[in-house]
């Protein structure tokens, strides 16, 4: 099919005799082809659209001095799942993902298209000047320009912030970054965060039966994979994978990534194809296939530091500048990156009934000029940081087979807090009651109607405010004292400051600014500030130090049979009157069902398996000499440590630890256990499973239904490691001296 589709281009004259050189790599030699029926060509412009059954390409004598953009031409010739494997030379490179490999797939099943499958592909600090459909001819960005001809592009698309954390959080929300509470950025550290009273779209989508993915950059709290601010899982997604802001050190193989709740350490790729990969494996391998998804891709592509691909930075290599080169390949990297996953959606049969959204969370950083900072704005005022349109004005475009015309431009003025609603509209979600909502539903919008916003656009930031009411736009300090007004419909570059010419227009819209901005206000937390922060910490570490008493209540062989735990025969009150002010632990357990290895696993932290205890008549200083008890750390502080009975079960009629009691109120008479030679659990082929959560008495055993997770556990157990602490037994038996 190849040499046929081949020869009759090459017949039709749209290959030329030198081009058709260029096809010997493959086996093919176009000059001694017999020439077949006549084959007309038609001409076209990129990017071009291949659907199933189509033998369609744009091919030419340009064709190959642009060989590196379209990468190896079987691949651009036949969709993803049809095309031959092509014959590479030695040595040959993974070419980026192409733009051509977006196929039309017939959706997997008839009755889901009522609820799509919804994507948020997010970039960090692309400008709105970047990409090739959104006029730089210079950008080698096919992926995303091939996407624009297949969807809607937004030429007034907002970010909800000319930062990057606010403008997450609005897009989660709906909510406008000074309604929401994280109006800033957050440096690690911070207490500001995403709280969990805003309810995020993936927590809504989820309980609507949506599965949910979250992978790439986060930064919605300071503290980053701890139980301090809620994390990712904790705003609904399923399965995340995340940093808490940059990539570290940079995209080249960045160490910093967090797979649900645990670091994976060195990656094997750079930032952007990594991330990618990790969302087609979801795809192919973790969600539910019964359910509608939601994927959030959130790149740090192309924020510094930057690093860029070897194979991204040769298709610049007619750029002179290092820095300049480097950044153009980033966002090409960027954009093979999001090919990676429109193929993946098309491999996955569910292209047709998923709803993408991309667009970028700020403009593009630094000069533009010098430095890393290369990102564009296009002809707007301000980058990133700014309130002039070049901080908050970026590339959003959207597509949804069957809903949305291929190739339409829209003008409405839409940003980021408009992504909740309207992914909300589209799954048949209702959105939160009660909830004040600054973002509108732009699916009017996807079918070319006006969309209803009855409110402004805001944006708040670094001292400066903006806000737009139709074309009209004022900027101003914080303290709305100095207002400038822009006409926008005229003027998009923010050039003529009309305060001046009109000054009725301005007092009606300044004092409509000042009760908009009261309000949100009024409803946003209040995050102590970063001085007064570190001035409370200075004082709480010159204060003395005010020290808790701390009682520790062991109790032996006591199952929960008590009325805090449900048993109505129980007459505990005084039990129950602690766990009525306190905290009642349901799913509590000890280390072992013995109670010398349990004790003594509570008075250290460390596991039996650790401090090689596993028996009841084991010594424990004999074992461990060198574990450091919990009341030896207390005595060591300065706390008074005291024992009323036995504690540690030490075995052998000893009163207990003398190290970790300054007062021992022990039995002297404690019955000696004469017991076999402390041995770990002898190994056993046949485990049991039970599920805790759903069987707390373990009345079903569920290793025969559940053998993967039978054999995962087995791993474990297997893998337990030797224990940390030597015991003296074999210092002495080294030394001679057992």
């Amino acid at each position: 099919m190849r040499t046929s589709f081949l020869a009759a281009l090459f017949t039709a004259g749209v290959i030329s005799v030198a081009a058709a050189e260029d096809f010997s790599r493959y086996g093919l030699d176009l000059k001694t082809t017999p020439r077949p029926a006549a084959c007309a060509p038609v001409a076209t412009t990129l990017p071009l659209l291949l659907r199933r059954g189509d033998h369609v390409c744009l091919i030419g004598n340009r064709l190959f001095e642009r060989a590196a953009l379209f990468g190896d031409i079987p691949t651009t010739l036949y969709p993803v799942g049809q095309q031959e494997e092509p014959v590479k030379p030695e040595g040959a490179k993974r070419k980026p993902a192409q733009a051509a490999s977006f196929s039309r797939q017939p959706a997997a099943a008839a009755g889901s298209r009522a609820r799509p499958n919804i994507v948020l592909f997010l970039a960090d600090d692309l400008g709105y000047g970047e990409l090739g459909c959104y006029g730089n001819t210079a950008a080698i960005t096919p992926n995303l320009d091939r996407f624009a001809t297949e969807g809607l592009r937004f030429i007034d698309c907002h970010s909800a912030s000319s930062v990057c954390s606010p403008s997450r959080s609005s897009l989660l929300t709906g909510r406008t970054p000074s309604r929401n509470g994280v109006f800033t950025w957050i440096p690690e550290g911070s207490p500001i965060h995403l709280r969990t009273s805003e309810i995020a779209l993936p927590k809504l989508l989820r309980a609507a039966g949506y599965d949910t993915c979250h992978v790439g950059k986060w930064h919605l709290n300071g503290m980053f994979n701890s139980p301090e601010q809620p994390q990712p899982d904790a705003h609904g997604y399923d399965w995340w994978l995340a940093t808490q802001n940059n990539a570290a050190p940079s995209h080249a193989f960045p160490t910093n990534f967090v797979r649900n709740g645990t670091a994976i350490g060195k990656v094997d790729d750079y930032s952007a194809p990594f991330i990618a990969k990790e969302a087609v494996m979801w795809l192919r391998e973790k969600r539910d296939a019964e359910k509608p998804f939601f994927l959030a891709i959130w790149t740090h592509e192309p924020h510094d530091p930057i690093a860029s691909a070897e194979r991204y930075e040769k298709l610049h290599a007619a750029i002179a500048d290092p820095e300049e080169r480097t950044y153009r390949a980033n966002i090409t990297q960027l954009d093979d990156a999001f090919g990676t996953v429109m193929q993946a959606l098309d491999e996955q049969g569910v292209a047709d009934n998923t709803l993408v959204f991309f667009t970028s969370d700020n403009g593009p950083e630094g000069a533009g000029d010098k430095g890393p900072g290369r990102g564009l704005a296009g002809n707007l005022r301000g980058r990133k940081r700014s309130m002039y349109e070049g901080g908050h004005r970026v590339p959003g475009i959207v597509r949804w087979p069957g809903k949305i015309e291929s190739g339409a431009v829209s003008d409405v003025p839409t940003i980021g807090s408009d992504f909740f609603p309207t992914a909300l509209a589209a799954a048949g979600v209702e959105p939160p009651a009660g909830v004040t909502l600054d973002g509108v539903n732009l699916l009017p919008a996807f079918a070319g109607k006006p969309a209803k916003r009855p409110g402004p656009l805001y944006w708040r930031w670094g001292g400066m405010v903006a806000y737009r009411e139709g074309p009209w736009k004022i900027v101003v300090d914080e303290k709305l004292e100095q207002p400038e007004l822009y006409d926008l419909a005229g003027d998009v570059a923010e050039r003529t400051d009309l305060a001046a010419r009109e000054p009725e227009r301005l007092a009606a819209m300044m004092t409509r600014l000042r009760a908009t901005t009261a309000e949100l206000a009024a409803e946003a937390p209040e995050w102590p500030a970063a001085e007064k922060q570190r001035e409370r910490k200075r004082k709480a570490a010159a204060a003395p130090v005010e020290r808790s008493n701390v009682l520790l209540i062991c109790v032996d062989d006591l199952k929960p049979a008590l009325g805090c735990y449900g048993d109505q025969a129980a007459r505990t009150p005084q039990i129950d009157a602690l766990a009525a002010r306190g905290v009642r632990f349901d799913m509590a357990s000890c280390n072992q069902a013995v109670c010398a290895p349990s004790r003594n696993a509570l008075l250290t932290g460390l596991r039996p398996g650790t401090l090689g205890i596993y028996d009841l008549g084991t010594n424990f200083r004999r074992a461990a000499p060198d574990a450091v008890t919990l009341p030896q750390a207390f005595r060591a502080a300065g706390w008074r440590t005291e024992a009323i009975g036995t504690l540690f079960h030490v075995g052998h009629g000893n009163r207990d630890d003398a190290a970790s009691w300054e007062v021992r109120h022990t039995n002297p008479k404690a019955s000696a256990y004469v017991l076999p030679g402390n041995q770990p659990p002898p190994d056993t082929a046949e485990l049991e499973l039970y599920d805790h959560q759903a069987d707390p008495a373990e009345t079903r055993n569920l290793a025969a239904i559940e053998p993967e997770t039978v054999a995962a556990l087995g791993r474990l157990l297997a893998a337990e490691p030797e224990p940390r602490l030597q015991w003296r037994p074999a210092r002495e038996a080294a030394s001679g001296n057992r």
